[in-house]
């Protein structure tokens, strides 16, 4: 599967989103959201997408979208608490 990213050489990065996990090893790093501008981003976290395309959390496996909708979505455990591979936003 390939996937087309609108992020052009030589654009300017604004920002950095990392997302860590609490392991028995202590908190980790899971996620990471790097941003060009307002609707230009890319998640690469920890996973790999199943049969049905669905990104499911694997240590060993990164996924990598430009689509926010299935950043937010994509989480390691389920519930409220749990924070999404987009992570949150800066204030």
């Amino acid at each position: 599967m390939s996937v087309s990213v609108g992020l052009h050489i030589g654009q300017t990065l604004r920002g950095q989103t990392v997302v860590m996990h609490e392991t028995d090893a202590g908190w980790r790093p899971w996620s990471c959201r790097l941003t060009w501008s307002e609707t230009d981003s890319l998640v690469i976290a920890l996973g790999e997408c199943d049969e049905a395309g669905i990104p499911v959390y694997s240590v060993d496996n990164l996924v990598v979208t430009a689509d926010r909708a299935t950043a937010e979505g994509y989480r390691i455990r389920e519930g409220v608490a749990a924070t999404s591979a987009w992570g949150a936003d800066p204030e």
